[in-house]
């Protein structure tokens, strides 16, 4: 009786889901609401309500990747969305680059006569630290390419839950690395150069900007094109947090956002209730991280306040993250003066109905703070809208401004 209610329940929300969740200031066509709002509801359907009226333990369905993941690896193995393109792509080239090390790389470009070295964007995919790859954003990198002057290079890098922090991060920064000092060779401007990433990759965009600009101590990149990215472990209570914890458009909400950060840590979701109570912030940390103390008049608040916010004991939790909110490869907010020295100039990418939008502003406001070039734009999206746009119908302005900054 249990397994037949468990399957109704799942059926209703296939069909109830997508129409009675929607934000009503966002227009989002059909198609998409048919695909996006029911894979959503459906690992909350999971991990969430299953174990209520199944005999299954919430704890196995979620260290399970069978369960966990695979609805966004089919995604990411299978770009489905390929059958929903508004545009023709027969004028592109892709070209795969196997290396030795643990990451392969894709160029596309449009066909062109010309033996010129072509200026390139090195676009960093995002995925929640945990799916997706250059197959599953090949739609993306090749609208990108035939809609710019610029070829786009597309890195896979390892993903967690099997490679945790800093795999993916390492991997990135090395990528980069061997795309710079190998670029003529495929025909590649190595000084200019672009850098693009959204979502987890912008997170992972940002961790290599900032290890190659401080290795190199002068700005190797043109500039950086971060789009609503993954930016701190240290306030999941703001605004935007708390409005959107539940995600209208049904791509990240609160909870799934602690999960990958747990998964991308630790490789499993035992950090999710941590991270909801701010129980992983010691109160050292905190202070840290707060201009209570502090004497400089433009000090920027950057952990959550109160004393609801941290955890006055210290724990294993608190040992291992008074270390990580510190690291700016992990959380970028956390980015020093001196880190920041070298670095190009960003531009921040946002969409208003999305949990990630005030960390943004928040570290706009700290890169203006230390002298960085960077500007910031919102638009009328969510979480994800830049990567669908290849759905009929969907407003595609947030991708065209990332070309336009290409």
């Amino acid at each position: 009786m249990k397994f037949i209610l468990g399957f109704i329940i799942l059926a209703a929300a296939l069909v109830i889901h997508p129409f009675f969740t929607m934000d009503q200031e966002l227009e989002l066509p059909f198609m998409f609401k048919c695909v996006s709002l029911p894979l959503s509801f459906l690992q909350d359907l999971m991990t969430q309500y299953l174990p209520k009226v199944l005999p299954i333990d919430a704890y196995q369905i979620d260290s399970n990747p069978f369960f966990s993941l695979m609805f966004f690896r089919m995604i990411s193995v299978i770009p489905i969305t390929k059958y929903y393109l508004v545009w023709e792509l027969s004028s592109i080239e892709s070209q795969k680059i196997y290396t030795s090390a643990n990451f392969n790389i894709t160029v596309y470009s449009k066909n062109r006569q010309s033996t010129d070295l072509r200026p390139f964007a090195i676009f960093i995919h995002g995925g929640g630290f945990i799916f997706g790859n250059g197959d599953a954003y090949s739609t993306v990198t090749q609208y990108l390419a035939y809609n710019s002057n610029r070829a786009i290079a597309s890195i896979d890098y390892r993903l967690a839950p099997e490679f945790i922090y800093p795999a993916a991060s390492d991997d990135c920064i090395v990528a980069t690395r061997w795309l710079l000092s190998h670029a003529k060779e495929y025909g590649l401007d190595s000084e200019d150069v672009v850098l693009v990433g959204d979502s987890a990759g912008g997170n992972l965009v940002l961790s290599t900007v900032m290890n190659i600009s401080q290795v190199e101590k002068r700005q190797v990149f043109k500039h950086v094109v971060p789009v609503y990215p993954v930016l701190t472990l240290h306030n999941f209570r703001s605004d935007s947090y708390t409005t959107y914890r539940n995600d209208p458009a049904g791509i990240l909400s609160r909870r799934l956002m602690l999960r990958y950060w747990s998964y991308y840590i630790l490789g499993n979701d035992s950090l999710v209730e941590n991270f909801l109570e701010h129980s992983h912030i010691s109160r050292e940390t905190q202070e840290y991280f707060r201009c209570e103390t502090s004497s400089d008049p433009d000090c920027i608040n950057i952990a959550c306040g109160g004393s609801d916010c941290r955890s006055d004991k210290k724990t294993a939790v608190t040992d291992m993250f008074d270390k990580l909110l510190r690291d700016p490869y992990l959380c970028p907010i956390a980015i020093t003066p001196e880190e920041a020295t070298y670095l190009p100039p960003i531009h921040l990418v946002l969409s208003r109905v999305d949990v990630l939008r005030d960390e943004s502003i928040l570290f706009e406001k700290l890169l203006n703070r230390y002298n960085v070039n960077v500007s910031l734009r919102i638009f009328n999206s969510f979480h994800g809208g830049f990567s669908y746009f290849i759905f009929k119908g969907m407003d595609i302005a947030i991708t065209e401004y990332v070309v336009d900054l290409l």
